[in-house]
């Protein structure tokens, strides 16, 4: 089953919507933003970071509307991005669902206030921002970047320190949408099991 590290939903509070296909030109000026509390990345792709844009009070899609992940200067030198990976703006486009996916196939962990903004058009509206990120590829010959671009048995040393421990790098384990989220910061064999998802892996 995919994995899903975010979910939103624009909802509009100013008053009834009119009957139709919604499109990116109607979006509201004031939405109400739900969202998943974690940021995970992989050197594999393999965490999806899922976007649903919605509105209405039918919760109606909206289809062909830009959805940007930000990075800012700060988190862009933090991590390990591997070749050939879009940043520090990534880009997607919703479906006609309304949902939009990104794979973002980088690694290491951080801890920056406003380190992540996700925002839509029209007019730039701020979804949420996120300041910690955490990844199977937690070790690195660099510091203060974390994550070299492979999850090996260096990362498995790390991750097994943590073990038990309250740490957001290694917390992996997450859920699929809506609102179960399992992001508390706490490392169990539920975050054992989707670090090995990943060992051996590095960048595609």
């Amino acid at each position: 089953m995919p994995r899903f590290l975010v979910l939103f939903a624009l909802v509009v509070t100013a008053g009834p919507v009119a009957a139709g296909t919604a499109s990116p030109d109607t979006l509201p000026p004031l939405p109400c933003f739900v969202t998943t509390d974690c940021l995970r990345l992989a050197p594999d792709g393999s965490f999806e970071l899922f976007a649903r844009i919605e509105y209405g009070y039918d919760c109606e899609p909206i289809p062909n509307t830009e959805v940007r992940v930000i990075f800012s200067a700060s988190a862009e030198e933090a991590l390990y991005w591997c070749p050939g990976q879009e940043h520090p703006v990534i880009t997607g486009t919703t479906n006609s669902d309304g949902e939009v996916t990104f794979n973002i196939r980088a690694g290491g962990c951080l801890d920056l206030p406003y380190a992540i903004i996700v925002e839509v058009d029209p007019g730039a509206i701020t979804v949420d921002t996120y300041d910690r990120v955490g990844s199977p590829d937690m070790h690195s010959d660099n510091p203060p970047r974390v994550g070299d671009g492979d999850v090996d048995l260096n990362d498995f040393v790390v991750f097994s320190s943590r073990f038990l421990e309250e740490d957001y790098c290694a917390d992996l384990h997450d859920s699929t949408p809506p609102l179960d989220e399992r992001c508390d910061e706490f490392v169990d064999l539920d975050d054992f099991v989707v670090f090995m998802r990943s060992f051996l892996q590095g960048c595609r």
